[in-house]
């Protein structure tokens, strides 16, 4: 049906709308005419032939019910063609009208203008004439009165605008199609009365074909199997579809790739193969879709006359579920960027999450695993904290993920951790914190949200490998995920759970016990460079006000817990640069997780790094601790890297703040 606003409730092509009418008719009339009767007579023919036993009964039986359901085509048919003409009808009465009344609305408010300037030029005389009064006072009635007429007018502008949404809803129900009947055991009309356990039982009992006649009849299915809730139900059902050959989907599992993608993508228990090639599917589609808005949006904001153009680009936008242009480039930017994260060189991507919210304004998330998920036999997932998103970081994010991936390779490949497969999951799963100013950080609302869609992530990793609870799973966090991770924590267990610069963890958190992470292997880092991290905390923070050193307090925050303290009992490794085992390495020179990683992802220089990026001693360490590993570099068994003469220069000089370390300033230039 026609877009319509208040403004224009007779907009549509009722003529248009009479043609359809009249091909549906003529449709039920040829189908009346000539299928029916040659139905007929074929049924007919096969009673009186020769054909008997029990295959002819079974066809005389099935076919004797063929007439009737053709009938019933007809007739509904016959009965959508009288609902369009009647909706026809409604439009052309409502036409008549909004347009006797826009005539008369026109007429007021010009009346009303010209009143209204006249009655202001009379007063404002500084002595006027009596018939000037007079005229005044009529004025003001007459005014009084078209007013008043101008709102009866608008009440009934509003009269026409429900008349045409009910005109609407009358013909949308006409065309509503019938509730379908049953396909083995799963009405669609029954649905939302259905249990998670119920549903999957029903679809187990499907063939491919039931299931891909259900999925084309109704959307609700679809919709039903993305809002399941289980993990563990759903990789047993998944696993329960599964042919007799390993290496191959079984017909059942590649219709539901096929035909509801966004429900597979994202369901947690599914194989990580079936939901990186449904998320793929998705990811090609909505690309082509909007990359194709993008250039009509393009086209229309060239085109001559800007205020027309203007006015043409919202109604095309709004017409395809946008506000504005930059609903459209940030959803567009955000699956450019997704496509681009998956092409990490030399090492498998899946795409193993690709949100797409209904509401454009709201941010897409996703998440993609380096490295075989299915394959692996130990899973880190990284978490990230404020201002990450899909759009903005989600390339970065996933290099540091390869980051994390290469190093624990390295480690296997040196005999410092066993050989086995790995992946590492770059996930931005949430609508993570705004960067300041914003004060979304300090608050813990987000990471609650966060830590519900991280937990059942991370439960679907563990039951669609069928890994006792918490088995082979590492978290990595940095940032303000470290505050989403702990608080999913509590409840979901895992093996190894690693904080980089962490924000704060909730006070409900006290200490490393109240995680569900084996004891001993939490653990905890913070540059002594990083400033930012303090903030997420509620700390004081320091500052260097003309050679004033002082200390500034912060603004109260929701989670203020220190997980380096050590009475919160998490063991910490050193993110410093230092000579580890004879090997000096760069530490962390800020709160940033990986500046290097953005320099090259900008074409740019720079000799800043930070805690996943190549060649640290907070990547070697996150390596080591996501594997298991116990034996990492701390300040106890690592020596400072000796000053570099510039940086002695400069503290001697009194150019570098005493806040700074004392190895400040090592020349280690771009990692090799």
């Amino acid at each position: 049906m026609t877009r319509w606003q208040r403004t224009t409730p007779d907009a549509g092509d009722p003529a248009g709308i009479r043609r359809v009418a009249a091909r549906r008719e003529s449709w039920a009339d040829e189908l009346g005419e000539h299928s029916l009767t040659r139905l007929r007579d074929v049924i007919g023919d096969a009673s009186d032939s020769r054909w008997t036993g029990a295959a002819a009964t079974a066809f005389s039986e099935q076919a004797g019910q063929l007439p009737g359901l053709v009938s019933g085509l007809i007739e509904r048919a016959r009965d959508e063609a009288d609902a369009l003409r009647r909706y026809a009808a409604a439009i052309d009465r409502i036409a008549d009208e909004a347009a006797a009344l826009r005539t008369q609305l026109a007429g007021l408010r010009s009346a009303i203008s010209r009143d209204a300037s006249r009655l202001r030029t009379l007063r404002a005389a500084d002595d006027p004439a009596e018939a000037d009064r007079i005229r005044a006072v009529q004025l003001t009635s007459d005014l009084a009165g078209s007013r008043h007429s101008l709102a009866s007018l608008d009440a009934r502008w509003d009269e026409l605008a429900d008349e045409r949404r009910r005109a609407d809803a009358t013909c949308a129900a006409a065309l509503r199609p019938p509730p379908a009947p049953p396909i083995g055991t799963l009405n669609t009309a029954q649905l939302g009365s259905l249990t998670d356990a119920q549903v999957l039982t029903a679809l187990a009992g499907l063939t491919p074909l039931q299931l891909a006649e259900l999925l084309r009849r109704d959307h609700a299915l679809a919709n039903r199997i993305a809002d399941l809730h289980d993990p563990q139900a759903i990789a047993s059902w998944w696993r329960s579809l599964a042919s007799s050959d390993p290496t191959a989907p079984s017909g059942l599992q590649a219709a539901l790739v096929a035909l509801a993608p966004t429900a597979i993508g994202n369901l947690d228990g599914v194989a990580c193969w079936a939901r990186d090639a449904a998320n793929r599917a998705t990811l090609s589609a909505e690309l082509h879709r909007l990359e194709s808005l993008a250039a009509q949006a393009e086209r229309i904001r060239d085109e001559p006359g800007r205020a027309q153009r203007e006015a043409d680009l919202r109604r095309f936008l709004s017409a395809h579920g946008f506000r504005g242009l930059s609903d459209l480039t940030t959803r567009l930017g955000s699956l450019q960027a997704t496509r681009a994260a998956l092409r990490q060189p030399g090492v498998t991507t899946q795409l193993v999450t690709l949100t797409l919210p209904a509401d454009p304004s709201q941010p897409p998330l996703a998440a993609v695993s380096v490295g075989d998920l299915d394959r692996a036999a130990r899973v880190t997932v990284d978490v990230p904290g404020m201002g990450s998103t899909v759009a903005d970081t989600m390339r970065s994010w996933t290099a540091d993920a390869g980051n994390l991936y290469s190093q624990q390779r390295y480690l296997q490949a040196h005999g410092l951790a066993p050989t086995q497969d790995v992946a590492v999951v770059a996930w931005i799963g949430y609508d993570a914190p705004d960067m300041p100013p914003s004060v979304e950080v300090l608050s813990s609302a987000k990471a609650e949200v966060g830590a519900t869609h991280l937990a059942s992530f991370l439960q679907g990793v563990t039951a669609s490998h069928d890994w006792a609870a918490g088995r082979n799973l590492s978290v990595v966090a940095h940032s303000y995920g470290t505050t989403t991770a702990a608080i999913a924590l509590e409840h979901t267990p895992v093996e190894n759970y690693t904080m980089l610069a962490s924000a704060g963890l909730d006070p409900g958190i006290t200490s490393a016990s109240d995680l569900r992470v084996d004891p001993g292997h939490v653990w905890a880092t913070q540059s002594s460079l990083d400033l930012v991290a303090p903030i997420g905390r509620g700390e004081s923070v320091p500052v260097d006000l003309g050679g004033r050193h002082l200390w500034l307090p912060v603004t109260p925050t929701a989670h203020p817990v220190n997980p380096a303290d050590p009475a919160f009992g998490a063991r910490v490794f050193t993110s410093e640069d230092v000579v580890w085992d004879g090997t000096p390495y760069p530490g962390s020179d800020g709160h940033d997780v990986s500046p290097q990683i953005e320099h090259a992802l900008d074409h740019t220089t720079g000799y800043d790094y930070g805690y996943l990026d190549r060649g640290t001693i907070s990547l070697r360490n996150t390596a080591e601790t996501s594997l298991g590993l116990t034996d990492v570099a701390t300040a106890r068994n690592t020596t400072p890297v000796p000053v570099s003469p510039a940086a002695l220069r400069d503290l001697s000089d009194g150019a570098a703040p005493p806040l700074l370390p004392a190895n400040y300033g090592l020349p280690w230039g771009p990692p090799t």
